[in-house]
């Protein structure tokens, strides 16, 4: 990633737009941002963190309260970066959430925070990502890195520049699998493991299938299983001939049995259709006297439709007299309303003198209508002005009072700034004295605790040197004894091979027959050494020595510690060899100065305060004046419109009736008026109404009267013409009377009754007698037969038969359930053998690549541990440049602790002292160096292997002040070594010498309105 462009706006210090054109830098890759404290430098980087990942550089600071307190409200607080990425170029454009005016009303809106990425294709930007979550991820995947990652490797902020070098284990993990793309290494790990546990748990589930099926066949192996088959089949054998022969018999039986069966049934069915036949003989009778009922009914049904005729006339002619009946009442109520009507017409009709007055009366009420608005309308605005008058006459006066008060409030105010702003004079220096004082007090506290730990050190390192001295001088010891045996050993062997030797016989070692100068004991010495003691000696030995090489460890291991607590402990001695003696004598200058800053801080507030309450004062009492004459004028005008408004209501007053003055009595007048004349109209309109409608309704009964008198006439000769035709209709069916022909008279579903149950029994009679026939002639010549005697005979032969059945069914399923669990078990037999085979592979394999190994490194570990030491190689080149020889950056080769996981640890290695130690415990100065270093054999790896990932800038925040002379040379030797090699490598630093060796400088510079950036050369 190579930056480009920087546009910030109204953010931090940077209260206008601002552009940092990182092209304009041309040749001159290392550069110089400096600028007092507070102007800005390290936004800078904040807003480069935030534009891409939408933090800062810190990751501590929220990205709303970067807004600039210079800026206008109206302007939105905004970032654009634009970047290269190889041949390809970006931009990114964020926005954090932020409060903005309303466009509509007043007051404030929260408007949510945005991002747009976008790519240059040819020369149009082509969006990429919208939304601050989306465009993250977008950057994330180009760059190779997340937020964190990136300010380890591209931005080393401000006090977090050692954080790439003490991170721990697994974090550095995290930055180098993003920074080579070993995901696939982790992936074949897990995919290993996957596959390993699949074959295990086949086995398991092989294993557990081949064990139920030994338990569902109730046996313990294969072998006795198959012992069991062989018996069982043996017994079916043997049973199949009697069952054959029980099958013969038991059908022979079974015969007899059906032939006694169907003579018996024969027998019952002729006795039955007997007395079937002389049931129904019993019935004729009576189906007889039903046939009779048939045929009356049939004769009364066409008799029927004429006696419904006859009943429906004379419904109709009921019907007939009775609309007549109700024709005549209605004619008679007619004639009486008809009457009323008319005289209640003739009275209103007499009314017609009161009528007219009601009219006159109000049209003169109408005509008081424009007087007595006006009337009412100059009441109000006297009224009116009246008001008016009075109270601007009372604001006057009020105005007047206040306007004095603050006149001498204004006095009081201006008299009692000038002291108060002398004391806040004061506060800048105090806050520097504050700062300063609590600077010694932190140091003072770490110094006790330098001095606490360097003690805690000491003493370990000492104990660890005396543990080791005399653990050497027990190995000295053991070695000695060790070394006596062994001779004495060697000096007792000889003499007794010695004397075993027989002169012209062969020497056992040797061979030769000559003896020339056989071994002897010294004499006075002891016993001869057994084999046990000089072994047991040389355990002591190997013991004593594995103890000495122990205390020498953990000698070494305490003088790491103890070498470095005594450094910080004389650098911070050194640093405060000025500063008070104990943390009491700065508490008590700290709590004072304190106290005077609060007091200072108080009166600048009051102060501030005071000069916004003189100059509100000023505006108000201008204002006051101002407004004092304004309502002077106001009131003569109020009390002129008075005086006018007081006589226009004295001269309308007389043209109108004192009762009707108001709007509303003359209004209750003119509605009272009306409603009289309006209640006379509709009394006479009714009137007129009612005698219509009962003229009307005479009429209309006059003319339902004559015509219900000749529907009853007609209906009455219906009548009779219907009762003829029914007698002639009885007559011709040869009924003797109605009588006779209502009982003959059958329902439609009561005759279909008879009917079926005459049919049902003439077919009832047929089928007996036609079944008694054929079983007369079934029967003839059979006798009964003895049915106990051959089904006692037949369920005997059937029970042997059943049970050697169930026999052989019983053998049969149990050599069958045997023949598939022995397939069963030779199919997971042969299924195992291969699982087998697999896991053997795949499980060993799985348990390598995650970690199961002396080292507890997995595949992705053991490959980015071989690329670490590719870094390290490489940060070591220049670590051992700048810091003249001494450190050299290595991996710890081992674990550790046995609780996590080993392989990516650092340590340091001192060429000074011969030992090493870990990274952590470098001084500041040293760990500055250490950190920049292997920052920068990242990036030379990185890009050496072409991961896809460009390093190409490298930001660094402070960190440079920590150098001594020669060492601040070194480190800018390998910067500018970085800068021909055509990356960009930009520095903020207060340190004077770098403003002078570094001719090109983005130079931030703090105002009164804001900071701006320039690039000075």
């Amino acid at each position: 990633m190579k930056p480009l462009v920087l546009t910030m706006q109204a953010f931090g210090p940077f209260a206008e737009r601002q552009t940092v054109d990182f092209t304009a830098l041309g040749e001159r890759a290392l550069f110089l941002i400096h600028g007092p404290t507070g102007a800005g430098k390290t936004t800078l980087l904040d807003a480069l963190c935030f534009a891409l990942y939408g933090d800062t550089s810190g990751g501590e600071r929220d990205p709303r309260a970067m807004r600039s307190d210079h800026a206008p409200p109206a302007l939105p607080t905004e970032v654009c970066f634009t970047f290269a990425l190889g041949e390809e170029r970006f931009r990114v454009t964020r926005q954090p959430a932020q409060r903005r005016p309303k466009q509509r009303g007043s007051g404030q809106t929260e408007a949510p925070a945005t991002a747009q990425l976008d790519r240059l294709d040819g020369e149009n930007w082509t969006s990429v990502a919208t939304q601050p979550g989306k465009v993250t991820a977008a950057i994330e995947s180009r760059l190779g890195f997340d937020s964190v990652q990136f300010r380890q490797v591209i931005v080393l902020p401000q006090g977090r520049f050692r954080e790439l070098l003490s991170a721990r284990s697994d974090q550095r993990e995290a930055i180098l699998q993003a920074l080579f793309r070993t995901e696939r290494y982790r992936d074949l790990g897990d995919a290993l493991k996957r596959e390993a546990r699949a074959v295990e748990e086949q086995a398991k589930t092989i294993a557990a299938k081949r064990q139920a099926v030994l338990q569902q066949a109730d046996a313990e192996s294969t072998e006795a299983l198959g012992e069991r088959r062989e018996r069982l089949d043996a017994d079916r054998g043997a049973l199949q001939p009697q069952e054959r022969a029980a099958r013969e018999r038991a059908k022979a039986v079974r015969e007899r049995l059906e032939g006694g069966r169907l003579a018996q049934a024969a027998l019952k069915e002729a006795a039955d259709a007997t007395a079937a036949a002389a049931q129904v003989e019993s019935r004729r009778t009576d189906i007889d006297r039903r046939r009779g009922e048939i045929d009356a009914a049939r004769h009364a049904e066409r008799v029927r439709p004429l006696d419904l005729a006859l009943a429906e006339a004379g419904r109709a002619q009921e019907a007939a007299a009775g609309r007549e009946r109700d024709a005549r009442i209605e004619l008679r109520a007619a004639s009486e309303a008809r009457a009323l009507a008319a005289a209640s017409l003739s009275a209103e009709l007499v009314r017609e003198p009161e009528r007219e007055a009601a009219a006159r009366r109000a049209t003169e009420l109408a005509g008081l209508a424009d007087p007595v608005t006006r009337l009412s309308a100059a009441v109000e605005r006297q009224q009116a002005a009246d008001r008016q008058r009075d109270q601007l006459t009372t604001g006057v006066k009020s105005l007047a009072v206040d306007l004095e008060r603050q006149r001498e409030l204004l006095a009081d105010r201006s008299r009692g700034g000038d002291a108060l702003r002398q004391t806040a004079n004061r506060l800048e220096a105090l806050g520097l004295q504050i700062r300063l004082a609590e600077s010694k007090r932190e140091q003072l506290a770490r110094l006790v605790e330098i001095r606490t730990a360097a003690g805690r050190a000491e003493r370990a390192f000492v104990a660890a040197q005396a543990r080791a001295t005399a653990v050497e001088r027990e190995f000295v010891a053991a070695r000695a004894a060790r070394e006596d045996l062994e001779l004495r050993w060697v000096a007792g062997r000889a003499a007794q091979l010695a004397a075993a030797l027989v002169a012209d016989a062969p020497c056992p070692v040797c061979g030769s027959r000559d003896h020339p100068a056989p071994a002897h004991a010294a004499p006075g010495s002891e016993a001869i050494i057994d084999e046990p003691a000089l072994n047991a000696a040389r355990d002591a030995a190997r013991r004593a020595e594995s103890a000495r090489d122990a205390a020498q460890r953990k000698r070494q291991e305490a003088e790491g510690p103890c070498v470095q607590a005594r450094t910080r402990l004389a650098d911070l001695e050194h640093a405060l060899q000025d500063a008070p003696e104990t943390a009491d004598v700065v508490d008590t200058w700290l709590a004072r100065l304190r106290r005077e800053l609060a007091e200072a801080e108080a009166a600048s507030g009051a102060a501030k305060a005071l000069d916004e309450q003189v100059a509100q004062l000023k505006a108000a009492i201008a204002r006051g004046e101002a407004l004092l004459a304004s309502r002077e004028a106001t009131r003569v005008d109020a009390a002129t419109q008075a005086a006018a408004a007081e006589s226009e209501v004295r001269l309308l007053r007389d043209s109108v009736p004192e009762a009707l003055r108001s709007p509303a009595a003359l209004r209750k007048a003119i509605d009272t008026a009306q409603a009289q004349r309006a209640a006379l109209e509709l009394a006479l309109d009714a009137a007129r109404r009612r005698e219509q409608q009962a003229a009307a309704r005479l009429a209309a009964a006059e003319a339902a009267d004559k015509g219900a008198a000749g529907e009853r006439a007609r209906a009455g000769d219906a009548f009779e013409l219907a009762r003829e035709r029914f007698a002639a209709a009885l007559a011709a069916e040869d009924f003797r009377g109605e009588r006779d022909y209502r009982v003959a008279l059958r329902a439609q579903d009561a005759l279909q009754a008879l009917e079926r149950d005459v049919t049902a029994y003439d077919q009832a009679a047929a089928a007996a007698h036609d079944r008694l026939a054929r079983a007369r002639a079934a029967a003839e010549g059979l006798a009964a037969p003895d049915l106990v005697a051959l089904e006692r005979e037949c369920a005997e032969s059937a029970a042997v038969l059943e049970g050697l059945l169930a026999r052989l069914q019983q053998l049969s399923a149990q050599i069958g359930v045997i023949d598939r669990a022995l397939a069963a078990l030779a199919a997971l037999a042969a299924e195992g053998q291969d699982v087998d085979a697999r896991y053997a592979v795949l499980g060993r394999l799985a348990e390598v690549a995650n970690g199961a190994n002396p080292l507890r490194m997995t595949f992705q570990r053991f490959v980015l541990a071989t690329l670490l030491d590719e870094v390290l190689e490489a940060a070591s080149l220049r670590l051992t440049r700048m810091s003249r020889n001494r450190f050299e950056l290595r991996r710890v080769i081992g674990v550790l602790d046995q609780r996590t996981a080993g392989g990516l640890e650092l340590e340091v290695f001192d060429h000074f002292t011969g030992t090493a130690r870990p990274a952590n415990t470098l001084s500041g100065g040293e760990g500055f160096l250490a950190s920049l270093s292997l920052a920068l054999g990242l990036a030379d790896v990185v890009q050496s292997r072409a991961g896809g990932i460009q390093m190409e800038t490298l930001f660094i925040d402070e960190g440079f002040g920590t150098l001594d002379p020669e060492s601040l040379d070194f480190a800018l030797r390998t910067l500018i070594d970085l800068q021909q090699a055509g990356r960009l490598v930009g520095v903020i630093s207060h340190v004077a010498e770098l403003k002078e060796r570094m001719d090109v400088r983005l130079e931030v510079r703090a105002g009164t309105r804001g900071s701006e950036v320039l690039i000075c050369r």
